[in-house]
């Protein structure tokens, strides 16, 4: 029996299309804007963990059921209920479902107008898709499993487009006048080599590292930028001010503003995976020797929270904006699990009768994500912060600004990086944020 496909999560922000529901009305009010935030939360998250799955397995695998459930039951389901265990007042979300057989595809009946809509709009992707496909009990049969996940990464983003689309025309009663921020910091790499730590005693080490950070973060309460700067400026001025000048003032101080949120803490992701492996061949005398095989894994996703030390400084007089972003997670929500495994395999001969395969029991612990380090990149990225050393030109597009660092190198490379070889070459950092004006 094939099983059905589900829709694990949802969606964000963008456009295509339009806001409306069959019939031309309206789907989503301004009731449905908590929704659609929190929506907005989860499939970022799963966009990017499907996008980690996929550039993990390459296109080899062929696609199964069980598989595809497999990364659906320890991947994505453990990420979302830990998000939802750490904001346990955030709002409730629905999922819809396509048989992959029939093509049929149903919704939950508690689903309010705006995310019945939305869910639709997914589902209707992969119905499209399964009634082009004949002859076969699951649709995806004989494509790679790689394929089935990005059909997944479409279906959301058109999800994404549409729940962008109804947040976009919401009435101005219900939009906070500031920014609402997206962000992603991903770091990426794997590399390794083989030193020599004396005459035929190589020392190898292998490494892989993945981690990504993302948030949505409302920016609702504004603090003039600069303003005693401009009173000075102002009480030089020999004689008391006309009212033109303390009208100019005004204007000049509200013109230039830093956004803050209304919170003390916000919620981020967090996926973490990574691996370092590393053997150790110890030559005895004669002929014999030991080598040593050493695996450290370290993985989790789920959610954090971060102290609210984020803000967009908006200079409308200079026509420049910065930003200040805290990605470093408190360790109070989500853990990373910490795998180490050693393996030895010795000749019979020279060490005092030890087994020739040894495999002592593993071990794991589990550490808060704010153990894990992350490296720096001059200008842009120190102390788990994205801040701009210099302020960048504020020309938004329909109210949007974007930044995309791409892959870049770390810089300055630091410990625990240093240890890494090849790390300098093969360890890059992307820093994106997407900036968008509420009105």
């Amino acid at each position: 029996m094939a099983h059905t496909r589900s829709t694990w999560i949802v969606a964000l922000l963008g456009l295509v299309g339009t806001a409306h529901a069959a019939g031309g009305r309206p789907a989503c009010t301004c009731a449905d804007k908590p929704q659609i935030l929190y929506r907005i939360q989860e499939i970022r998250a799963i966009l990017t963990a499907f996008e980690a799955q996929i550039a993990r397995i390459g296109d080899g695998p062929r696609f199964t059921n069980a598989a595809y459930d497999s990364f659906r039951d320890t991947t994505l389901l453990p990420m979302l209920n830990s998000m939802k265990a750490s904001s346990p007042a955030s709002a409730r979300t629905w999922a819809g479902s396509t048989h992959p057989f029939t093509c049929k595809s149903t919704f939950p009946s508690a689903a309010t107008s705006c995310l019945r809509e939305a869910l639709e709009r997914h589902e209707a992707h992969h119905a499209n898709l399964c009634q082009s496909a004949s002859g076969k009990v699951d649709y995806r049969d004989g494509g790679s499993l790689a394929d089935a996940y990005r059909e997944e990464l479409v279906a959301y983003r058109i999800e994404l487009d549409y729940l962008e689309a109804s947040l976009a025309t919401l009435p101005d009663s219900c939009k906070p006048d500031g920014w609402l921020v997206y962000y992603e910091v991903q770091v990426r790499g794997e590399g390794g080599k083989v030193r020599m730590q004396g005459e035929d005693a190589p020392h190898q080490i292998t490494w892989r590292i993945d981690h990504t950070y993302l948030g949505t973060i409302d920016l609702d309460v504004a603090a003039p930028l600069n303003s005693q700067a401009m009173m000075a400026q102002f009480q030089k001025a020999s004689g008391p001010m006309t009212p033109q000048q303390i009208q100019a003032l005004k204007q000049q101080i509200m013109a230039n503003r830093g956004w803050r949120p209304s919170v003390a803490t916000i919620p981020i992701d967090v996926a973490i995976d990574d691996e370092i492996v590393t053997f150790d061949h110890d030559p005895g005398e004669g002929e014999s020797y030991e080598n040593k095989t050493l695996t450290q894994k370290w993985k989790g996703a789920g959610q954090d929270s971060v102290q609210a030390a984020f803000e967009v400084d908006e200079n409308t007089t200079a026509g420049t904006y910065n930003v200040t972003l805290s990605i470093k997670p408190s360790g109070h929500g989500g853990t990373v699990t910490v795998d180490e495994a050693e393996v030895f395999d010795r000749t019979a001969l020279g060490y005092g009768g030890a087994p020739t395969h040894q495999e002592p029991p593993p071990t794991q612990r589990k550490v808060g994500f704010d153990k894990m380090v992350l490296p720096t990149v001059s200008g842009l990225f120190a102390n788990q912060i994205v801040h701009h050393a210099k302020d960048l030109p504020l020309a938004p597009t329909d109210g949007i600004v974007q930044f995309d660092s791409g892959w870049v190198a770390p810089q300055p490379l630091t410990k625990p990086f240093t240890d890494y070889p090849e790390a300098a070459q093969k360890l890059k950092v992307r820093i994106y944020y997407r900036l968008k004006k509420w009105r």
